[in-house]
C-alpha cells in the first residue's frame, strides 16, 4: 500500500479502481447467485420455482441446512400440484444433505432412499450412483459399516462403468475409509491408491496428502511402522507445499504416532510439539488437546511425572472446554494413572473416579474396565481392601462383559456370512434341478410325440403292431417313473445327511472356538490375578507371604495344567481329523507346543490371542512362528496362515 501512494495521482485512481472491481467480482458471486433464485422463485411458473427451490436448498445445505429444510417444505407444496419424480428426486437428494449436516442420519437415509427408487423409475443409472453413494456416507456415519461398504461397491460399479473421474475418486476414497473399518486392509490400500490415481488427474494434490496419511495410519495398524514413516512424510511434503496448516499439523501427529510405536520417545516428542505449535497458532483447541494428551502420556511412561501432570491438565481444560466427553475421560483416567505412579492416592483417586463418571454416562465400557482395575489399585495401596475387593470384582465382571459381547458379534459375523454362503449355494441347486427338470419334460414331451407319431403311421397298416407298441410304451412309462422317483428318493437322502453332517460339523467347530476362547479367557483372568498377588505379597505382612506364595504357586500349577490341552485336542481332531499327522509327515520333528501354535493359526487366532492361550507373551510367539516357519521349510514370501490352513 505504501507503494501505491508513490505513484502520481491517476495511476493510484487506476490501481485502486482495480483493486475495487477484483473485490467485488470476487466477493458477491455468491450472493448474486442467491439473488437470481429468489427472483426466479417469485416470477418463474411452477416448475421453475420448483427448480429455483432445489437450487436454494442446495446453496444452504452446507452453512444454513436449518433454511434448506424450510425451502424444503415450499417445495412439497408446489409438489402437489406438479407431479414431477426427476425434480422430487433432486430436492429429496440435497435435502437429505442437509440433515446430514443436522446430524439427522435417520431422516438423511429415509430421503435418499426414496431419491434412490425415483431415479431408479426413471432408469437413471448415474443419478441413482450418486444417491447410493450418499448413503453409504450416512450409513457410515450411523456406524452401520456392512450396509455403508454395500451400498459404496454398488456405486463406485457405476463411476467406473461411465468413467466419471470425481465420482470415482469420492467413491474409491469411500470404499477405502470403510474397507479400513471393516478391517480388511489390503483392499482398503488398495482402494486409496486407486482414489489417489484418480486424485492426481484431477490436479487435487491436498486430497492426495490426505489418502497418503490414511494409507499410513493402516501401516500402524499392521505394525509396519517404517512403511507407515514412510506414508506420513510423503503426505507432510505436499500439505507443506499447499501450506494448509491443519493438514500439516495432523500429519505431524501422526509421525509423532509412528515414533511413538517405534519408542523413539524423543523425536515423538519433537513432532507432537510441533503439531502443538501449529495448532495453537490457528487456534483450533480440539486438536491442541490431542497433542498435549500425547505428550503427557509420552512424559508419564518414561517417570517425569510433574511434567506428564502439567501437559494432561492442559489437555483436560481444552478438552472441558470443548465438552469431548469420551476424550475427556481418557484424559481424566491418564492423568489419574500419573498421579497413581507417582504415588499421590488422593489426587489419582480424585480424577479416576472423575473418569469412572463420565466413562459409565457416555456408555464406554473399556474405559470403565481400565478405571476399575486403577481405583482398586488405589485402594489396595491405601488400606482400603473392601473397596479395593468391589472394584476388582466390578473390572472382573466388566472385562468379561465386554470380552464376550466382542467375540459374540464376531462369531455371529461369521456365522452370517457362512449363512449366507450357504443361501447362495442353496439357490444355485435350485437353479440346477429346475434347469434338469425343465430338460426332462421337454424331452419326454418329444419322446411322447415321436411315439405317438410314429405309432399312427404304423396303425395304418399293423393294427396288432400298434396294440404291442403301446403296451411297450406304457411299460417305459412305469420303468421311467419308478427310477425318477428312486432318483428324487436318493437325492433326498443324500441331501438329508449332508445336513446331519454340516449341522455335526458346525458343532464341533463351535465346540472347538467357544473352547479356545474359555482357555484365552481363563489364562487371562489367571494372570491378571497372579500379578495383583504378587504385588499383595510385596506389601503384605511376614506372615502372610507364605499364603500369597502358596496361592501363586496353585495359580501357576493351573497356568501349566493340561487338562485343557486334552479337551482342545479331542475337539480338534474331531474337526480336523488328519491335521497333526499331515504336519509331523512334513517335519517328524515338530514339538507338542509346535503342533499347539498350528492349531491356534488353524483357528485364525492371532498373535496377543494365542499368546493369551499358550500363557505366554507375544513376542515369544512371534520367536516360535519364525521357528515354525523353518521347521516347515517355508520360503520367506510364503503365508504361514494359508500354509497351516491348506494342512490337512
Amino acid at each position: 500500500m505504501t507503494q501505491i501512494l508513490n505513484y502520481s495521482p491517476i495511476v493510484r485512481y487506476k490501481i485502486l479502481l482495480g483493486i475495487l472491481l477484483f473485490i467485488s467480482f470476487n466477493a458477491f458471486p455468491q450472493i448474486s447467485k442467491e439473488d437470481s433464485l429468489s427472483r426466479l422463485l417469485q416470477k418463474g411458473d411452477d416448475k421453475q420455482k420448483m427448480e429455483a427451490l432445489i437450487g436454494l436448498i442446495k446453496f444452504h445445505e452446507k452453512t444454513s441446512p436449518e433454511k434448506s429444510l424450510e425451502y424444503g417444505e415450499i417445495f412439497k407444496v408446489l409438489l402437489q400440484d406438479n407431479k414431477d419424480d426427476k425434480l422430487k428426486s433432486d430436492a429429496w437428494f440435497e435435502l437429505a444433505i442437509a440433515n446430514i449436516y443436522l446430524r439427522d442420519y435417520d431422516r438423511s437415509v429415509e430421503l435418499l432412499i426414496e431419491a434412490t427408487e425415483l431415479r431408479e423409475k426413471l432408469d437413471d443409472e448415474v443419478s441413482v450412483s450418486k444417491a447410493k453413494s450418499q448413503l453409504a456416507y450416512v450409513y457410515y456415519r450411523k456406524g452401520d459399516m456392512n450396509t455403508a461398504y454395500k451400498y459404496i461397491c454398488e456405486a463406485q460399479s457405476v463411476s467406473e462403468k461411465y468413467d466419471d473421474k470425481k465420482m470415482m475418486a469420492v467413491d474409491m476414497y469411500r470404499r477405502g475409509v470403510f474397507s479400513k473399518r471393516l478391517g480388511k486392509y489390503e483392499e482398503a490400500i488398495l482402494y486409496y491408491n486407486k482414489a489417489i490415481e484418480v486424485y492426481e488427474l484431477l490436479d487435487d494434490e491436498e486430497t492426495v496428502g490426505q489418502l497418503l496419511g490414511n494409507i499410513g495410519n493402516i501401516f500402524i495398524n499392521l505394525g509396519q511402522m517404517e512403511k507407515a514413516l514412510k506414508y506420513h512424510f510423503k503426505a507432510l511434503e505436499i500439505h507443506e507445499g499447499n501450506g494448509d496448516s491443519s493438514s500439516i499439523a495432523g500429519v505431524l501427529n501422526d509421525i509423532g504416532n509412528d515414533y511413538y510405536k517405534l519408542k523413539n520417545d524423543s523425536l515423538a516428542l519433537d513432532y507432537y510439539f510441533r503439531a502443538y505449535e501449529i495448532n495453537k497458532n490457528t487456534g483450533n483447541d480440539i486438536w491442541q488437546a490431542y497433542n498435549l494428551s500425547n505428550i503427557g502420556t509420552i512424559y508419564s511412561e518414561t517417570g517425569k511425572y510433574d511434567e506428564a501432570i502439567k501437559y494432561l491438565q492442559k489437555s483436560i481444560l481444552l478438552k472441558e472446554k470443548g465438552k469431548d466427553t469420551k476424550s475427556l475421560s481418557v484424559s481424566y483416567a491418564s492423568l489419574g494413572s500419573t498421579y497413581l505412579e507417582k504415588g499421590d492416592y488422593n489426587e489419582a483417586l480424585e480424577y479416576l473416579l472423575k473418569s469412572q463418571d463420565l466413562a459409565e454416562k457416555s456408555g464406554i465400557e473399556i474405559s470403565v474396565a481400565s478405571v476399575f482395575k486403577k481405583t482398586a489399585i488405589v485402594y489396595s495401596l491405601t488400606g482400603n481392601h473392601k473397596k479395593a475387593y468391589e472394584y476388582q470384582v466390578r473390572y472382573s465382571m466388566l472385562q468379561d462383559t465386554v470380552f464376550n459381547k466382542e467375540k459374540i458379534e464376531a462369531i455371529n459375523e461369521i456365522q452370517e456370512k457362512y449363512e449366507t454362503a450357504e443361501k447362495e449355494k442353496e439357490i444355485q441347486q435350485l437353479k440346477f434341478d429346475k434347469d434338469i427338470q425343465q430338460k426332462r419334460q421337454v424331452m419326454l414331451v418329444i419322446l411322447v410325440l415321436s411315439v405317438l407319431v410314429f405309432s399312427v403311421l404304423i396303425a395304418l397298416n399293423f393294427l396288432v403292431k400298434r396294440r404291442k407298441d403301446k403296451q411297450i410304451l406304457a411299460q417305459k412309462e412305469i420303468v421311467h417313473k419308478k427310477e425318477s422317483d428312486l432318483a428324487i428318493l436318493e437325492l433326498e437322502q443324500t441331501k438329508q445327511k449332508e445336513l446331519e453332517l454340516r449341522k455335526e460339523s458346525d458343532f464341533k467347530s463351535r465346540q472347538l472356538t467357544t473352547h479356545a476362547l474359555n482357555m484365552m479367557q481363563k489364562n487371562k483372568l489367571l494372570q491378571e490375578l497372579q500379578d495383583n498377588i504378587k504385588g499383595l505379597g510385596q506389601k503384605s505382612s511376614l506372615e502372610l507371604k507364605p499364603d500369597f506364595r502358596r496361592i501363586n504357586l496353585q495359580i501357576n500349577r493351573n497356568l501349566k495344567s493340561e487338562n485343557d490341552w486334552d479337551v482342545f485336542k479331542m475337539y480338534f481332531e474331531q474337526v480336523n481329523k488328519n491335521f497333526y499327522s499331515s504336519l509331523l509327515a512334513k517335519n517328524p520333528e515338530l514339538t507338542n507346543y509346535d503342533l499347539r501354535l498350528c492349531a491356534l493359526i488353524k483357528l485364525n487366532l492371532n498373535i496377543k490371542e494365542t499368546a493369551s492361550v499358550l500363557n505366554v507373551a507375544p513376542n515369544s510367539i512371534k520367536s516360535a512362528r519364525y521357528r515354525l516357519r523353518k521347521k516347515l521349510g517355508m520360503e520367506q514370501e510364503d503365508d504361514l496362515y494359508d500354509f497351516v490352513r491348506d494342512v490337512g
